[in-house]
């Protein structure tokens, strides 16, 4: 049986990996501000702009373009995303209120950077 050292150091042993961290929290909120703050990422967040299955950014997309995808309680809404690649569709529901609060928090938290 592995050894906790192995369990939690091996894979940053390979040279592939060139940077990694022991998250140390076990609360997942406080887990992404640490990792948030270990890799300097607060300027690099920029939010609901990439697919969440392929990664691909998304575009700006009529109600028109996608009605026949949304859930009907959806298509009073006003602004939707969609990804060009898996044609998946993006809109600002309850999930992104509660993602844009979390962001919001994890930004509240990290230091402005010193000019």
């Amino acid at each position: 049986m592995a050894s906790i050292g192995e369990l939690f150091f091996a894979p940053l042993m390979r040279n592939a990996v060139e940077r990694g961290y022991w998250v140390r929290s076990t609360e997942p909120k406080q887990q992404l501000l640490e990792v948030v703050r270990r890799f300097d990422l607060a300027a690099s967040l920029h939010p609901f702009t990439r697919c969440m299955q392929c990664n691909t950014p998304l575009e700006e997309a009529s109600r028109e373009s996608v009605w026949e995808r949304l859930p009907p309680e959806v298509r009073k809404k006003q602004a939707f995303r969609v990804c060009p690649t898996c044609r998946r569709v993006y809109w600002e529901g309850t999930h992104h209120l509660r993602m844009r609060k979390l962001l919001d928090w994890v930004r509240a938290q990290v230091p402005a950077p010193q000019p």
